[in-house]
């Protein structure tokens, strides 16, 4: 994989006070943000406030995974589609859908993006959907919003 990295790269060696320097400035832009922001981003919603925010909730089948960079070029996305068995909220027209979100992997370049859900192809899902900005359907609250559902064998 390929990684964008600056041209010099201070190594612990370069000089004994650059590892706790970085150390420093790595945790004060970390504590530097609005706290009402990152607070909002990892707060945990309940199931009633993940239904609210969701247009769509389905119980589906994870068909197709598909990473492509967008028209820009400036960022990596993935298309999931699903095979819908059930719809639990909103109106589904077709037996599979597909929703997007940010990060993949294209040839040898990847971006990832810390609250992504993950998905496998065969993997069945509860999945609380909405329409972003660009009328394309996305997991509401990122992983939050996504449920992995197993089977039982039968007698358990």
């Amino acid at each position: 994989m390929k990684l964008n990295q600056p041209a010099h790269f201070a190594k612990p060696s370069d000089s004994p006070t650059t590892l706790p320097l970085l150390s420093l400035l790595l945790l004060t832009l970390l504590c530097a943000g609005d706290a009402r922001a990152s607070s909002a981003t990892t707060r945990a919603l309940s199931i009633a406030e993940l239904t609210t925010r969701a247009e769509i909730i389905v119980l589906g089948t994870v068909s197709f995974i598909a990473s492509d960079w967008n028209l820009n070029r400036t960022a990596i996305e993935t298309r999931i589609d699903l095979k819908v068995e059930e719809t639990l909220k909103g109106t589904v027209n077709h037996a599979k859908i597909s929703f997007y979100q940010l990060g993949g992997v294209v040839g040898d370049t990847a971006s990832s993006l810390g609250e992504a859900a993950t998905f496998v192809e065969g993997e069945r899902v509860a999945i609380f959907l909405f329409k972003n900005n660009r009328e394309r359907l996305q997991v509401v609250r990122f992983f939050q919003g996504k449920f992995s559902v197993e089977r039982r064998p039968e007698g358990g």
